[in-house]
């Protein structure tokens, strides 16, 4: 079997895009350091030996190319791979506290971004897996919203959250979208939200690294303070049971051994008191409609300024001659001006 066909297996399968993408890529350069049909275990071990990269990098080939052999039924190649460890690196300082995500929602004024922060935090989940959501996973129940998460890691094929303190952001969102079920709630890419994320971030005056797997660890963190259950824990991050994940959070938390020792000395523990992110305020349609108006406005604005340009451009070009070339460049500047003014569903943040 060739890349190409175990790619396809691996979409048929429903793996993620970008895991497939991340087994495309380690695979052709395993495979232009040798063709895949002739490698041995001993030209793995040369592979392994040579190999530049980081800890994280590195473990990330090791388990893509074990599997990969182990799929070919030629396990015996790589069964002896034992994938390195990566040393701990978070600590305490680094990890997002209630405070910090109030201070991120407050520094906002965007309905779809305060929405986006609040979720990522409460639920804990992958920003794949946030992107992957529709509005009609969000289901109001007897309880209060509802969430089912994609994953490929159980059997029915999400996992159930239930949302307290981010419910009424995106029961904002949606009233201001106005999407039908079918369509995707967090709708903007990855790599432009965690722009949008830092210029957040540095108006909140927060010095932490704010990126979307931040909020997955803040809250992997709370429930560990708060002395959740570890398969709890577990099953609403999407961890498998036999996970050690959980351990990256636990070494963040002294409070179990500041109170043992307390307790031993006869004296009480302090109760640990953690600040819930603040509710949002709900917004109706009245407000969404206005909201839309005045983004409406600014859109025929940026529209009119475009022409403009774009007429201006083909004049100094008659004037110039610019050559086809130059007048392509110029083109494709302002069609993707458009295109991202297009983009613009939702206030800026």
């Amino acid at each position: 079997m060739d890349i190409k066909e175990y790619i396809e297996e691996l979409e048929a399968n429903g793996f993620a895009k970008n895991t497939i993408r991340s087994y495309k890529q380690i695979l052709e350069r395993l495979n232009d350091f040798k063709e895949l049909k002739d490698i041995t275990k001993e030209d793995l071990v040369k592979f392994f030996r040579d190999f530049k990269g980081t800890d994280e990098t590195k473990r990330l080939y090791q388990t893509k190319i074990k599997k990969f052999f182990k799929d070919l039924e030629r396990a015996e190649v790589a069964e002896w791979i034992k994938p390195v460890r990566v040393k701990e690196k978070l600590t305490a300082d680094d990890i997002l506290t209630t405070e910090d995500i109030n201070k991120l929602i407050e520094s906002t004024g965007g309905i779809y971004w305060k929405a986006l922060i609040a979720f990522l935090f409460e639920s804990g989940c992958r920003i794949s897996e946030a992107k992957a959501l529709k509005s009609k996973d969000f289901k109001e129940t007897n309880e209060g919203m509802i969430v089912d998460i994609p994953t490929m890691k159980t059997a029915s094929g999400f996992r159930r959250t239930a949302l307290i303190l981010s419910a009424d952001y995106i029961r904002n969102l949606r009233v201001y979208s106005n999407s039908p079920p079918d369509s995707v709630i967090f709708h903007i890419s990855a790599s432009h939200t965690q722009v949008v994320l830092n210029e957040i971030s540095n108006r909140a005056g927060i010095k932490k690294p704010v990126t979307p797997h931040a909020f997955r660890h803040a809250q992997a963190t709370i429930m560990v303070q708060q002395g959740y259950n570890e398969a709890i824990i577990r099953k609403k991050l999407g961890w498998t049971p036999g996970s050690t994940m959980i351990a990256r959070y636990q070494h963040l938390n002294d409070n179990d051994v500041v109170e043992a020792t307390l307790k031993n000395n006869g004296k009480t523990p302090e109760k640990l008191i953690i600040t819930e992110i603040k509710q949002a305020e709900k917004i109706t349609l009245v407000d969404a409609a206005m909201q839309f108006s005045k983004l409406s406005q600014e859109n025929e604005t940026l529209k009119t300024e475009l022409k403009k340009l774009k007429s201006l451009v083909k004049k100094i070009a008659e004037l110039q001659n610019m050559t086809s070339i130059e007048e392509l460049e110029a083109e494709t500047y302002f069609e993707e001006a458009e295109s991202k003014k297009e983009e613009r569903s939702f206030p800026p943040d």
